[in-house]
């Protein structure tokens, strides 16, 4: 029998060979010769993990782990706790897909949008010159024909990015209300759509409480996350389950 449980923030896998599902999610760490240089050799782990020793992972991790186990296991039984399914995929069911800006929507903009309305997180991959931001304009124009009063970060690498993506939305005759945050400029607060670039991020965060408690996140080059970054931890504490990433590349490495 296997047993998905929720854990708090986590979802805990229960089973027996647990540990061959383990190393299946795991990557040899090529850094530990070095963080671990003086220990002893025995002491350095060999491996990166996605699942902890007690069975903890990611939200996002849940249907890689599901599908593995089915495929690698299909006659075992399988128990998932009350609530996870809403967890892992919080649908905007209510949300249709919006094509009514000023440049319409190219047919995988469409795809794209609806299988992320569909199942209310994950990353869209979208090289350059694909349409990143009108992509994300008509997303947060899908929510606000349902809900005028959301509130939504933008993440974006650099400051060049938080003018080029206000301006974009301006050009698209958007009719929720965006604000920039930069170094320079302070956001405003009544805006449905704050766009922020990294920097003041990894600085002022801390100072706008309510961030963590936004309806939707959505993170430019999403790929500049990594596993253990300062970044991608922000991220974590934002309780929103409904977060989006864009990039046109996703990392090289399995683990991030």
């Amino acid at each position: 029998m296997i047993e998905f449980i929720l854990n708090n923030s986590k979802i805990r896998l229960k089973c027996d060979n647990f540990d061959t599902i383990r190393e299946h999610f795991s990557v040899k760490d090529e850094t530990a010769r070095f963080r671990l240089k003086g220990r002893s050799r025995f002491a350095a782990p060999s491996r990166l993990y996605c699942i902890t020793p007690t069975g903890l992972f990611e939200y996002g991790m849940f249907f890689d782990i599901l599908t593995y186990i089915k495929k690698e296991r299909p006659n075992d039984q399988i128990i998932i706790d009350d609530g996870i399914l809403e967890l892992v995929k919080p649908g905007l069911s209510e949300c249709r897909v919006y094509d009514n800006l000023k440049h319409e929507l190219r047919d995988y903009q469409k795809q794209a949008l609806l299988k992320a309305l569909n199942s209310g997180r994950g990353v869209l991959k979208m090289g350059t010159g694909a349409g990143k931001t009108l992509t994300i304009a008509s997303l947060l124009m899908s929510v606000f024909t349902v809900n005028k009063n959301f509130k939504c970060l933008i993440i974006v690498p650099d400051l060049s990015l938080v003018s080029q993506t206000y301006s974009d939305f301006e050009e698209y005759n958007v009719l929720f209300k965006a604000t920039r945050w930069t170094g320079k400029i302070k956001p405003d607060l009544t805006a449905n759509v704050i766009i922020a670039n990294l920097g003041i991020l990894q600085s002022r965060f801390d100072d706008y409480d309510f961030l963590k408690y936004v309806d939707i996140l959505v993170i430019d080059e999403c790929h500049k996350l990594k596993k253990s970054n300062k970044i991608n931890k922000m991220v974590e504490v934002i309780n929103t389950n409904n977060k989006f990433g864009l990039t046109g590349t996703l990392p090289d490495n399995k683990v991030d």
